[in-house]
């Protein structure tokens, strides 16, 4: 239809568009994978500012953790809101500068309290640029949301193995062992002054890499030529599309009826678009969705931060854990794209029914066959490839829930989950950890996931909401928008019957 309405000219324009704005976000996104580079780096931060200050400690930096957490959680949701508004070019190059100069200002810090202001700064504010290059791609890719999701946060994998590797490069680029200390009965590890002098040289890198990236993607991240009505997959502008042509299954349908009225017919709308983003945040399923990502979140959180350790205490070496570590990096790249096929083919419930087994059963299990390597890493690889599916199938879910008009905004709210992860992980490694250890840490995650199970058994995921309705006298056209611009022209009730798949109302057509 497009072809046939606009020309070749204008099908090459808007599928290069859709081209270089999911090659920009997938750039935006690898920006945000460097949230997970304290683990890589951590020692090297230790070592730096252990110079200048002999109370710096792992304990002491693991204190970013809930600060980070709280700007994420105050940052995050403005993403979304900022994108409808400025769009998500300007969005992310505001976000972006403010993130490099928080990298620059972290080469001259040598204070351990500036350090955690900045760092934690410099990845909570980052986090806003999550959702405006997903909300873009899916204007070009309006019935295929998924795919283009997953795509997208397959970038975010990329970023957590590509700087991981670049910054031990740039900071320990002979591979020096780091020297172990006693401290007060407690073994901890740092490296010499030479190594740990590369820190600035390390961070002066991010923060010109970053701008690279950042204005890659500021050139990249293009509308399309031709916008499209977020509800609807429809261009606003020609109203001889037939609807039920253009329609897929999760697309909002109308209901219309016709009052026995004298020229005048009321036209209600029973919508699955959610009708504002205080409506969505308001009811039962935005909660019950924000439960389980902040169940899934913390249980990947506490993967993480055990599964390490595990492999320590059973003997592997630091070599095989790398190469774990590297391989799960790339099945969470590859994982988001094909659980992003997934959710376009399979129910919602389904799927994460799939999912929720093997993140409830792999963390709980992983102990006890975690004295061979090879199942060890199996194991490992297959919970970060469920993991990866977690934090896939919910944006595209959330659009089908509240509508893809306000969905993008109302999921940067249940990203909140993060931060409240992020806390709960905090106080999980400072109270709970040194009594419990670690394999009955990764036992308490399994349950957890289980908890999703009950969660999940509740959730309405095609909710209804507020019918709304406008009056409409003979021959003027349907009207959807505040601005009152026709979304089709005069239409008859036999042609709307067929888009609601209500076939009753058909004998009763009578143009308007």
């Amino acid at each position: 239809y497009q072809r046939r309405v606009h020309g070749a000219e204008y099908m090459g324009q808007q599928k290069m568009r859709g081209i270089l704005c999911i090659a920009g976000g997938m750039v935006s996104h690898m920006i945000l994978g460097c949230i997970y580079l304290y683990g890589g780096i951590s020692l090297y931060l230790v070592s730096y500012y252990k110079q200048y200050d002999s109370t710096v400690t792992t304990r002491f930096l693991i204190t970013f953790l809930p600060m980070r957490g709280l700007m994420v959680f105050f940052c995050m949701p403005y993403g979304a809101a900022l994108e409808k508004k400025y769009g998500a070019q300007l969005t992310t190059l505001l976000t972006g500068i403010i993130v490099v100069v928080c990298a620059i200002a972290l080469v001259f810090t040598t204070n351990k309290y500036c350090f955690l202001l900045f760092y934690s700064a410099a990845f909570g504010l980052s986090t806003i640029n999550y959702m405006p290059p997903i909300m873009c791609a899916w204007k070009h890719y309006p019935m295929n949301r998924g795919t283009v999701t997953g795509v997208i946060m397959a970038g975010f994998a990329c970023g957590s193995l590509l700087f991981t590797y670049l910054t031990s490069m740039i900071v320990n680029p002979d591979d020096v062992k780091p020297i172990q200390e006693i401290h007060n009965g407690v073994a901890q590890y740092f490296f010499e002054k030479k190594v740990a002098q590369n820190v600035p040289r390390m961070f002066a890198f991010l923060g010109v890499f970053w701008g690279v990236m950042i204005t890659f993607s500021y050139f990249t991240l293009l509308p399309p030529v031709i916008e499209v009505s977020p509800a609807l997959g429809l261009e606003d502008r020609h109203d001889s599309i037939l609807l039920s042509q253009c329609l897929d299954s999760e697309a909002p349908k109308r209901i219309a009826r016709r009052f026995t009225m004298p020229d005048v017919y009321f036209v209600e709308t029973q919508s699955l678009e959610c009708p504002s983003v205080e409506s969505g945040i308001s009811s039962t399923v935005f909660w019950q969705l924000l439960g389980m990502l902040s169940i899934a979140t913390t249980v990947d959180f506490l993967f993480t931060l055990s599964y390490k350790e595990i492999g320590i205490l059973n003997n592997h070496g630091d070599s095989f854990l790398t190469l774990v570590g590297s391989l799960s990096a790339v099945l969470n790249g590859a994982g988001r794209i094909i659980w992003g096929r997934l959710i376009e083919r399979i129910p919602f419930k389904k799927l994460y029914s799939f999912l929720l087994l093997g993140q409830t059963l792999l963390p709980i299990t992983l102990p006890y066959i975690a004295f061979n390597r090879y199942t060890f890493g199996l194991w490992v690889m297959c919970t970060i490839f469920c993991t990866a599916g977690t934090f896939t199938i919910f944006p595209p879910l959330a659009a089908n829930i509240f509508g893809v008009n306000f969905g993008g905004q109302i999921y940067s709210y249940l990203t909140s989950s993060f931060a409240l992860a992020a806390i709960i992980l905090f106080f999980a490694n400072q109270l709970i950890l040194p009594s419990l250890g670690y394999n009955n840490l990764l036992m308490v995650a399994g349950l957890m996931s289980g908890i999703n199970y009950i969660i999940l058994y509740m959730l309405n995921n095609k909710p209804t909401w507020p019918i709304q309705g406008v009056s409409l006298k003979k021959g003027q056209p349907y009207c959807t928008n505040d601005k009152k611009e026709p979304l089709v022209g005069k239409m008859e009730l036999k042609e709307l019957a067929k888009v609601t798949n209500n076939p009753e109302a058909a004998p009763r057509t009578q143009s308007y």
